[in-house]
């Protein structure tokens, strides 16, 4: 059985440390848009460069980054990279997803209580973005951008595009394009897979460029 508490906050991700077994362990929780591992990552110094695979199949690891910079303190800093692999035709490759500064989110409980202390984040505390995302050229205000995940199956729709990855990380994964041409078909589709209400959505309108989404730029979604 685990217990997990907030350690260190990042600007948008937190970082979670687990005990169990009479142990404090450090994880890395990511929940970002897109597609995290479904499952914490162990994040202490030992598990650097180590393939860590979790419940869907996806592979991630946690590299130092090649340079190290100084600050305006003179201190010498450094990031962390999260990876993760993915299959490109015949050849898998690494590539980036993530990236923080080590002094933000240290790796040992020695170097946390080194660090000087930060407040606990609440949902409140992220308040000052909302009127960055909802001012009337935001991309979050005026695109439809949503993805679903499942330990088998991805789910996303951008614009009028719905893309469903079954058997995702498996040999076999097969993706399913389809472009949902009447706005209530968009809407229903929210609806009934998204769990967004219809009431949610009125006034969608597709047939303003500003709101179809530009399909190459989600394509990683």
């Amino acid at each position: 059985k685990k217990k997990v508490q907030n350690d260190t906050n990042t600007r948008d991700n937190q970082r979670h440390r687990g005990a169990a077994d009479g142990k404090c362990t450090p994880y890395l929780v990511d929940v970002g848009l897109g597609e995290p591992p479904l499952g914490p990552l162990k994040y202490d110094e030992d598990s650097f460069g180590v393939t860590q695979i979790t419940s869907e199949g996806m592979q991630s690891r946690i590299v130092h980054e090649n340079r190290t910079w100084v600050d305006g303190k003179g201190v010498r800093r450094r990031c962390a990279i999260l990876e993760w692999k993915k299959q490109h035709q015949k050849d898998a490759v690494w590539e980036p997803r993530l990236q923080w500064d080590l002094a933000e989110a240290p790796t040992t409980h020695r170097h946390m209580q080194e660090t000087v202390p930060k407040p606990v984040l609440t949902l409140e505390s992220f308040d000052y973005v909302i009127p960055i995302l909802t001012q009337t050229n935001s991309t979050f205000m005026r695109k439809i951008i949503v993805c679903k995940l499942t330990p088998d199956t991805k789910v996303t729709m951008t614009g009028r595009e719905l893309k469903i990855t079954r058997r995702r990380f498996q040999s076999d994964e097969h993706i399913e394009r389809r472009t949902l041409i009447p706005v209530e078909e968009v809407r229903q589709e929210l609806e009934s897979t998204f769990q967004i209400p219809l009431d949610e959505t009125q006034g969608v309108n597709l047939d303003d460029p500003a709101w179809a989404s530009t399909a190459h730029l989600w394509e990683h979604l």
